[in-house]
Formats: C-alpha cells, structure tokens, sequence
C-alpha cells in the first residue's frame, strides 16, 4: 500500500521542481490581483445568464494570463483578458480591443472606474 502522501502524487513528478513563493514578497501583488479578479467576476457576474452554482463567473487560464471568455453585452458580446506577462489589462470587443491599460500602480477605485467607463462607451459604437 502506497503513503498517502505518494497517493496524492503523480508517478514521475518530483515536488522540488515547483519555485518557492515567498508570500511576503508579492502579499500585496496577491490582494491587488484578488480585488481586481473580482470587480471582473463582478461584472461578468451581472451581464452573463445564470448558470447552476455561478460557473457563468469563472475566469478561464490562458497562455498568458486569465481571461472571462466572451460575455453578451447586447447584441455583441465582449471579454476582459488579463495579461499576466505585459502586465497589461485588455478589454476587448469580439477580436476588436475597446482598449487596454497597465496594471502597475493602478489603484482598485481607478481600475473599477476605467473598466467600466470603457464598457460604457462600446455601446455607442
């Protein structure tokens, strides 16, 4: 019989190749990726249709960051992508970009005002 611990492992893998994550160092990082993770659940929480248990809400992995996936926004529909190797934020309409922002330096007031402002404007267009 295997060791609980070597049950919960893949055969092959070794758990030292993983780097270490020095929490104190990208604590703040951490809380400002959380809070910005969910202004966007937030808002594809209030324009996607329900789904059992929220999973309309989930951000999906990509190559370079997080994304929403498409979101219906009228008869269009948008997605908000964070890119976690430019540390950039786009906002995107179908394969058009509405824009895109840097993320150092920006505060959670100012990145909920700007997300939502550039989601207002694309409906004139």
């Amino acid at each position: 019989m295997l060791e609980p611990e070597a049950e919960m492992s893949a055969p092959g893998t070794d758990r030292e190749i993983w780097p270490s994550l020095p929490y104190e160092r990208w604590r703040d990082t951490c809380v400002t990726l959380q809070l910005w993770t969910q202004i966007v659940g937030k808002i594809r929480l209030s324009f996607t249709p329900w789904l059992n248990h929220s999973w309309h809400v989930a951000l999906y992995v990509t190559a370079r960051g997080l994304t929403t996936s498409p979101i219906p926004f009228g008869e269009r529909a948008f997605q908000i992508d964070f890119d976690f190797i430019d540390h950039m934020l786009h906002r995107k309409r179908r394969c058009d970009p509405i824009d895109s922002s840097g993320s150092e330096g920006l505060l959670d007031v100012r990145f909920f005002g700007g997300t939502a402002m550039s989601l207002e404007g694309s409906e004139d267009e």
